[in-house]
């Protein structure tokens, strides 16, 4: 970009089996998804990301003990627990492919929830010079990079030259899992 890291503002969207998105403001992190654990935020593979709190007290009372509803939100939860199918993107966008709802509707919610964030976040960055994504499911545009990216900037984005090719002043980055 050919500025330095403190003349920037960036959102990073770490998004794997674990994810975390987060706000860089003048080379500083100003917000980021998770919260007191890393449950909060976008749904994992397997931990539930943002609930509504009173879930855990509606199931408290149908008999859930406390470890119950602590191993739900963790490992039962997420891609996992939306598509009861497979915590990893790559499988449920194979199922998906194969006609798979329940996978489908995983990637979905999945999506649509990365790009609440990023919305959120460019909202208070403004303006935005860099959107990068990283992880598995963040290297995988067909999976939740193009699609977050392009409904939150409405403009299509060229994955060969990793650069917006529409309205938006944003670039796009995806960051390989190993630099060599």
């Amino acid at each position: 970009m050919g500025r330095g890291k403190y003349d920037i503002s960036a959102i990073t969207c770490h998004l794997g089996n674990g994810c975390s998105i987060t706000a860089v403001k003048e080379g500083r992190s100003v917000d980021t998804s998770m919260g007191f654990t890393p449950l909060e935020g976008v749904p994992m593979g397997t931990r539930s990301g943002d609930l509504d709190p009173a879930i855990l007290f509606y199931l408290a009372d149908k008999g859930y003990t406390a470890q119950a509803l602590k191993t739900l939100c963790n490992k039962e939860s997420g891609l996992l627990g939306i598509s009861g199918l497979s915590n990893d993107i790559r499988s449920l966008l194979r199922l998906a492919d194969e006609g798979k709802r329940a996978a489908k509707l995983a990637i979905d919610v999945f999506c649509y929830r990365v790009r609440k964030y990023i919305g959120a976040y460019a909202a208070v960055l403004e303006p935005l010079d860099a959107l990068v994504f990283t992880g598995a499911s963040g290297r995988t545009p067909r999976a939740c990079e193009s699609r977050s990216a392009r409904a939150w900037a409405r403009s299509a984005f060229d994955s060969t030259r990793r650069r917006t090719i529409g309205p938006s002043p944003a670039r796009r980055w995806s960051v390989p899992p190993k630099v060599r």
